[in-house]
């Protein structure tokens, strides 16, 4: 590498200023999380790469495993405002764009015609929404717009919440209770991950037994500020997505991973007739955003398809659905297994794979 060339890569991220104050920050961040989480570093590290892509995340596992003391756990290393939702089957929209905000011109007595009516728990910058997938379908039309956009019409006026605003939503498997539903298509592609909380082995459950987590998560102090957020993902955007012409080979390698689930013989085969919905435009973009990001986090100036397949699982397996028959038929009984084909399948690097 001659000189001008080493310069020039100090100017980059993650080299240059910004690039090693934020990582300096992650660095106090993990440990931070990790004084009330025991074990999830592929997780927590999971969960601030769709906070730095921009993009919301979804926390699945059977209960009690700690997905929502997770998602606390990070909120509270961000300086932001943050709010909670607890989603039950007869939660209705209201209840989530509008709160009690006293009576008359007090917060406090009044008679019941006086009483005001406030933002509700959605107008916020972090909003933990805690087993979202117990929602009746109406009550999760109202995170569309928001998860979109940014932004909510409320009252007949559009309210912008900024550039920073982040869904940390968890969800039981739906197989584990007859109360909860599979989300609407429309909002599973609004995640930009799918993060799975595993069941802890006995050796990791020993350790829980004796770990006071609820103490331990007031211990947990705030290490970034919203800017750090907003100035570096808008950097990380820049430098490792739009930098790429569209004819990259990474560009490709990400394109033909989803061009290949959509071609899959249990998804929108045109050779099966299969009927499931396959992965739209965002599958492609909230691939390589959260590709740059895991390259950024990890120290390297550019995305490797280590990143791509890395992210394959968490950014795709709720992205699309497959055909039952035809499943039954090829024996496939998951999403990952048509991932894991597919990752085997795709040639990595090169124009045409």
């Amino acid at each position: 590498m001659d000189k001008d060339t080493e310069l020039l890569g100090k100017d980059k991220l993650p080299h240059n200023d910004m690039g090693r104050a934020f990582l300096e920050k992650y660095g106090r961040a993990l440990k931070e999380v990790h004084k009330p989480v025991i074990a999830l570093d592929e997780q927590v590290e999971l969960l601030y790469i769709g906070i730095l892509a921009k993009g919301h995340v979804i926390l699945e596992g059977d209960p009690g495993v700690g997905k929502t003391l997770l998602a606390n756990a990070v909120g509270r290393t961000i300086n932001a405002q943050r709010s909670r939702i607890q989603c039950t089957p007869d939660l209705k929209p209201a209840e989530i764009l509008y709160r009690l905000a006293g009576f008359g011109d007090k917060d406090g007595g009044g008679k019941l015609q006086d009483m005001r009516l406030g933002r509700g728990a959605l107008f916020t910058q972090f909003l933990l929404a805690d087993e979202i997938n117990r929602l009746a379908p109406k009550t999760c039309s109202v995170f569309l717009e928001v998860l979109e956009e940014q932004q909510i019409t409320f009252e007949n006026e559009t309210v912008s919440l900024g550039e920073f605003y982040v869904c940390a939503a968890t969800q039981n498997r739906v197989e584990s209770s007859q109360s909860t539903n599979q989300l609407p298509e429309a909002l599973m592609e609004r995640f930009m991950l799918n993060i799975l909380v595993p069941y802890p082995s006995p050796e990791l459950r020993c350790r829980v037994d004796v770990h006071n987590a609820e103490e331990l998560m007031n211990d947990v102090q705030l290490v970034f500020d919203v800017k750090d957020f907003v100035e570096v993902g808008n950097a990380v955007f820049d430098q490792y997505v739009r930098s790429h012409d569209h004819d990259d080979v990474i560009v490709r390698y990400s394109d033909s991973i989803i061009d290949a689930i959509f071609n899959h013989a249990v998804v929108r085969s045109p050779k099966t007739g299969a009927e499931g919905w396959a992965p739209g435009i965002r599958a492609g973009e909230d691939m390589l955003r959260a590709a740059a990001a895991r390259a950024f986090l990890n120290g390297r100036d550019r995305i490797e398809f280590g990143d791509i397949r890395a992210l394959a699982r968490p950014v795709l397996r709720f992205k699309f659905s497959r055909d039952p028959r035809l499943s039954r038929k090829y024996g496939i009984t998951s999403n990952n297994q048509v991932i894991e084909e597919v990752l085997r399948s795709v040639p990595i690097g090169g124009k045409g794979v």
